[in-house]
């Protein structure tokens, strides 16, 4: 307890954390849900004493759930425990002073282990209170629910999805953080960026992976510089990696199931991006706790991403660059969070008109469309 020679020398204290209750265990994957798929995955999952659980956040053994051959050894199971006891010895009463009234701060603001930041591994101390116990300088959203777990992991999944990329699987919607930025900014995102340069320089291709390959791009009101017309790209169209502000991706996909085009995004500087909104999962609740975004990431709009192309179809090859785009800046959570909701073309625009943040009342935020209310936190 701190009195070792290694490198890394521990404080004087110990923790000791025992599991209550008999375990359950969960084969997890962001899979969408699948009549066809899924019996075989559940009695698969059974047969590893597991419940398969899909439409999460949780992607990182996809490869094996959905691989033809016998991969699911490799599957790694979540495990969930009703309660556990953490219990901490200290040698010196110093050191419990300090740390002793951060815990319930602490355990509440920090999940643990993979993809913590929604909802995995989370833990609440019984009787913890945000709204006493939660510095001011951080923004905390709370959406009440009787869910179960397995609900909550969903609900929030779908949350994520529809504040971040939206949808074209099953229900459609946009992406509140691209109506944000096209409404407040003029800015255009990325996905539109890379589909006009693919149709501009690979038509086959567009015309393979679009599911209507007749439709014009959609006109969404509010936005500067807009046109209709998918083989234009004016200069006037300001695009940035809008995406990155929530956290980075490696690649995207396009197109139809089972036939993407996957887009690689990097940076030689930047290669990781935690989302600066956690979920915390609780009994009776799911929240968002919001984080300020690093001036770093965007370097004040000078680092750029790279978007480069790498396809195939009927044996022909489709690579190369499609745009080099910067991230934006001064980008605020919780100012995000707490704008009208336009709906998925606008169509509330005109409550309000040409949007600033000041002098409106009564409307839906993007948090409320979401069923989350803001917490106010006195620290």
């Amino acid at each position: 307890m701190g009195k070792g020679k290694s490198e890394h020398v521990a404080l004087d204290y110990k923790v000791m954390i025992v599991p209550i209750g008999p375990p359950q265990y969960f084969i997890i994957s962001s899979n969408p849900k699948s009549n066809h798929h899924d019996p075989a995955r559940q009695i698969k999952a059974q047969n590893l004493g597991a419940e398969y659980i899909c439409e999460t956040q949780y992607f990182a053994d996809n490869q094996f759930i959905n691989s033809a051959e016998d991969d699911w050894y490799q599957v790694r199971r979540g495990v969930l425990h009703e309660k556990v006891i953490v219990t901490i010895m200290f040698q010196a009463t110093t050191l419990k002073a300090i740390i002793e009234p951060q815990l319930q701060s602490f355990f509440f603001l920090n999940n643990f282990g993979t993809r913590q930041s929604k909802g995995f591994g989370s833990f609440t101390m019984e009787g913890f209170d945000p709204s006493h116990h939660v510095p001011s300088d951080i923004c905390i959203y709370k959406k009440n629910t009787a869910q179960d777990w397995k609900a909550k992991i969903k609900t929030l999944s779908s949350d994520w999805k529809q504040l971040k990329a939206g949808s074209n699987f099953g229900l459609y919607y946009k992406s509140d953080l691209m109506k944000y930025f096209c409404k407040m900014s003029g800015i255009r995102w990325e996905k539109r960026k890379i589909k006009r340069e693919i149709h501009s320089s690979h038509t086959a291709l567009y015309n393979v992976l679009k599911k209507n390959p007749a439709a014009t791009f959609n006109r969404i009101g509010g936005c500067s510089g807009d046109t209709d017309n998918p083989a234009s790209v004016p200069a006037s169209q300001n695009y940035k990696y809008i995406r990155a502000v929530l956290g980075l991706a490696e690649q995207f996909e396009f197109g139809k199931p089972g036939k993407p085009a996957r887009v690689r995004v990097f940076n030689n500087e930047v290669k990781r991006f935690k989302a600066p909104v956690t979920f915390k999962v609780t009994n009776d609740a799911i929240y968002m706790i919001c984080h300020e975004v690093p001036d770093l990431l965007s370097q004040n709009g000078t680092r750029l991403f790279s978007f480069d192309l790498s396809a195939e179809h009927n044996g022909t090859t489709y690579t190369g660059n499609l745009a080099n785009l910067p991230i934006p800046t001064n980008f605020n959570v919780c100012h995000f969070l707490d704008s009208p909701w336009l709906g998925n073309n606008f169509e509330q625009e005109s409550r309000w008109g040409n949007y600033s943040q000041t002098g409106i009342t009564n409307h839906q935020t993007v948090a409320q469309h979401l069923n989350y209310q803001k917490i106010n936190t006195n620290g």
